[in-house]
């Protein structure tokens, strides 16, 4: 089995079956921020609590990204030729925030549940 690696240190806690995305809640004004910063970017508050987000949102949007995406910060070997679209979405974590994820999900208002690739196999 490969060994799974972050793209990020930070942005994940947990294991492959129980991965959770670090985020931030401010003190001052209760947003929620991905990934974690120190700073608010609502209220302008510099206090705020890391914090695990949920695991579990609604599809909100998605589409399809037909071109390869800008470098960076998107690192990879392809050409315009070879560039296989794939499709993007944005799950809404109740009462958190939303959040752009992989979009095999199908279609707009769907439940879905955020795991590592192994645990969708």
């Amino acid at each position: 089995m490969r060994k799974q690696v972050p793209v990020q240190d930070g942005l994940f806690s947990g294991s492959a079956e129980t991965v959770r995305l670090i985020g931030g809640r401010c003190i001052d004004c209760q947003n929620h921020v991905f990934p974690y910063q120190s700073g608010c970017p609502k209220c302008s508050g510099t206090e705020v609590a890391k914090v695990e987000l949920g695991t579990e949102g609604e599809l909100w949007t998605w589409t399809i990204q037909g071109y390869p995406p800008k470098a960076p910060p998107y690192v990879g070997d392809v050409e315009e030729h070879d560039f296989e679209p794939f499709g993007v979405g944005y799950v809404e974590l109740p009462d958190e925030l939303r959040v752009e994820a992989d979009q095999r999900l199908g279609r707009r208002g769907r439940d879905i549940r955020f795991c590592s690739e192994r645990c969708r196999q």
